[in-house]
């Protein structure tokens, strides 16, 4: 006897001191034997342990499945192996371990002898694995998305393509069409002023109040006719500008344009103020000829009797660059520049009838109703906006947005 005591104790000490965990229950679940490797894994004593329901060491999800799956098995063919489950420790942590189980018969009574092994790197592997995947499957996704923005930028590239195509051969027949319009028109004109002027000269059609009458008439078509024909030359002109895009301020252009405008026309009581002075880019020339016509268009509309005052103010301000896109946002620095007068005004209605091309307010107007059409076309030309705002009897304000850095064009 004392033999075999000192080999069953010799057994258990083996069973104690395996690598891995070792429980014995019956088939009411109730844990007859447990090792020191699996008491150590999961933090318990022995006495804490024996007589104990074998779920006491399974979280929930690992409950369910000993249940409806593990002792089943267990009972119907006697052995699983390889079976994963998550232990719950004493303290609440959680251990991933792989089960490999057999039934047997001690005497009388079923018992079922599982053999328990941590699986932490089989763990840290599978959530590795599930990471990759997960990456790869985002990457994929990525792909496609950057695949289909791909195929429909190329898409929206090729319609952009098309647009600029039919653009430019638009604006060049358009320009062609101005240039051989004007050359058309410019003749004609030249030949009966000149004409008309020899007949005058020559007198050549009888002296008489109904004649002289006529050839006034005759005298103010003509001369009409030639402003017609002179004012959309230089707007035709403007869209054929070749002059380069160039550093300018703001005050010294509008100075340069009044000095201009009162040496030409001889008017004197003009009083302008200049306030502010912003640096855009922009062709000299032609934002000369815009500023010229804005000085000149509010004399023309000046009030009769007092004099004409012109406030100008440039200041700096923050704008979206897409002027047609909707949804899309991007500002910049642009330059704001504001021309005020004092002068007759108009119906807030009209603002943006006057700009129109030979659009006047009243048909006895001098002019020709170009000059707010031409300021238009250099604005837009320069990638800006203008405006209008005015009250009859109180005056007139000429708001223009320009970039201070002009887009490079696309042709």
């Amino acid at each position: 006897m004392p033999k075999i005591d000192r080999h069953l104790e010799q057994a258990e000490q083996l069973l104690d001191n395996l690598p891995c965990g070792y429980i014995i229950f019956n088939d009411r679940g109730e844990i007859n034997y447990i090792n020191q490797t699996l008491l150590h894994i999961v933090g318990y004593a022995s006495d804490e342990l024996l007589g104990q329901k074998v779920e006491k060491l399974l979280t929930v999800s690992s409950r369910i499945f000993y249940q409806t799956h593990l002792f089943p098995l267990l009972t119907l063919k006697s052995e699983v192996t390889e079976i994963f489950l998550t232990l719950k420790a004493k303290n609440g942590t959680h251990v991933p371990v792989m089960l490999n189980g057999k039934r047997t018969l001690a005497g009388t009574e079923q018992a079922y002898t599982c053999v328990i092994s941590t699986v932490w790197e089989r763990q840290k592997y599978e959530q590795q694995l599930i990471e990759a995947r997960q990456g790869y499957q985002q990457a994929l996704e990525d792909n496609q998305s950057l695949k289909d923005l791909s195929d429909r930028l190329q898409q929206e590239q090729h319609k952009l393509d098309q647009k600029l195509v039919e653009v430019a051969r638009t604006k060049q027949e358009y320009v062609q069409l101005g240039k051989v319009l004007m050359h058309d028109l410019q003749e004609p004109v030249r030949k009966i002023s000149f004409y008309f002027e020899r007949a005058l000269s020559k007198k050549l059609v009888p002296t008489s109040a109904e004649n002289a009458e006529l050839l006034a008439k005759i005298g103010k078509s003509v001369s009409r006719l030639r402003l017609v024909a002179d004012s959309v030359q230089r707007f035709v002109a403007i869209e054929d500008e070749k002059e380069p895009v160039t550093e300018l301020w703001s005050d010294q252009l509008v100075t340069a344009a009044a000095n201009d405008f009162m040496t030409a026309t001889g008017t004197q009581d003009v009083q302008l103020h200049v306030g502010g002075s912003i640096a855009f880019q922009g062709r000299a020339a032609v934002f000369k000829t815009l500023f010229y016509e804005l000085i000149a268009n509010a004399v023309r509309f000046r009030k009769q009797g007092i004099p004409l005052i012109m406030n100008v103010r440039s200041i700096t301000v923050q704008e979206n660059v897409f002027q047609s896109t909707v949804d899309k946002y991007l500002y910049s620095d642009h330059v704001q520049i504001e021309f005020t007068d004092n002068g007759i005004g108009f119906d807030q209605r009209f603002a943006s009838y006057v700009s129109g091309l030979f659009n006047k307010m009243k048909n006895d107007e001098e002019g020709v109703g170009l000059g707010l059409a031409l300021c238009e076309q250099i604005v837009v030309r320069h990638y800006g906006k203008i405006s209008a705002r005015s009250a009859e009897g109180v005056g007139t304000t000429i708001k223009i947005v320009l970039p201070v850095v002009q887009p490079k064009p696309f042709f």
